[in-house]
C-alpha cells in the first residue's frame, strides 16, 4: 500500500493505515488510526484497541478520512446488536508508539 500511494494512488492510504494498526497491535503497540477492534474474552462487545494520544488527528484525517470520534462511532455501530456499556478502549495495556515506531512514517 505504501509503495502504490508513493506512485500516486492515493486511493491506498486507508489501506496503508489499516496495515500500519494491524502492525503496531500484532506487536503490541497502540495503533495509530483507531482502525482495530476486538472482541475481548467473555465480552460480547467489541472494544478498540488502545491509540497514540501523541498521534496528530489530521493524519487520523488524511488517511482515512475519518477522525477518532467517527471511529469510536463505528464502533458504537459495530456494537449495536448487544447490550453495551458506552464505547470503550480494550482492556490489554500496549506499548506507546511514538514517532519514530514506524521508520519512513511515523
Amino acid at each position: 500500500s505504501k509503495r502504490a500511494v508513493e506512485l500516486g494512488d492515493k486511493n491506498q492510504m486507508k489501506m496503508m493505515a489499516l496495515s500500519i494498526d494491524r502492525y503496531l497491535v500484532s506487536i503490541g503497540h497502540k495503533q495509530l488510526f483507531a482502525s482495530q477492534a476486538f472482541k475481548e474474552e467473555a465480552s460480547p462487545c467489541a472494544c478498540l484497541q488502545q491509540v497514540e494520544t501523541s498521534f496528530p488527528s489530521d493524519l487520523i484525517w488524511e488517511y482515512t478520512k475519518a477522525s477518532l470520534e467517527d471511529h469510536i462511532k463505528w464502533l458504537s455501530d459495530l456494537n449495536s446488536n448487544v447490550k453495551c456499556a458506552s464505547p470503550n478502549f480494550c482492556s490489554k495495556m500496549l506499548i506507546p508508539s511514538p514517532k519514530g515506531t514506524i521508520p519512513g512514517f511515523w
